[in-house]
């Protein structure tokens, strides 16, 4: 008997030791569920940051495409506009033109003005006071009576309406 009761405590030892073991396999499983239920739960929560983020990201790129798209047809608008502007722009200074012709016409055939046919300088000798009239012009001018320089009291462009008196 003494070893049947030996044998038995013998047994209870080895079956306490094994739910001892089981017991704690069965904290460390619970201990490792959490964790993984806590990791679980982070990963869910850096998902769904990382979705709002990528939403934000495509909200900002789809507003810069639509502020690209504005600028462009901002751009192409201002251009048609400026076109538009300056056709309109030479229309009017073609009906301008027109109406100015109408208003003062060029008499056919123009006029030639023989004393004006290039540039006409006045000369004064230093020596003397007489001033002496050099015409460029392209066509001789008819000879005129020349003044007596005493009686010239100011010197004046020739293509000017009036003289100095």
């Amino acid at each position: 008997m003494w070893e049947s009761s030996a044998r038995s405590y013998e047994i209870r030892g080895i079956a306490n030791y094994r739910l001892q073991q089981w017991g704690q396999t069965a904290r460390e499983r619970d201990e490792l569920h959490n964790q993984l239920m806590n990791l679980t739960i982070e990963r869910d929560e850096a998902t769904q940051e990382l979705d709002r983020v990528t939403r934000h990201q495509d909200v900002a790129l789809e507003l810069a495409e639509e502020r690209r798209r504005g600028w462009i047809l901002a751009n192409h608008s201002t251009f048609q506009r400026e076109q538009a502007l300056q056709e309109q722009l030479e229309e009017l200074q073609v009906e301008h033109h027109q109406l100015h012709n109408r208003l003062f016409p060029i008499p056919h055939p123009i006029p030639r003005y023989p004393n004006v046919g290039g540039p006409q300088v006045i000369e004064a000798d230093e020596e003397e006071e007489d001033v002496q009239m050099v015409d460029n012009a392209a066509e001789p001018a008819d000879e005129e009576e020349e003044e007596d320089p005493e009686e010239v009291q100011g010197v004046s462009d020739v293509d000017s309406d009036h003289f100095d008196e």
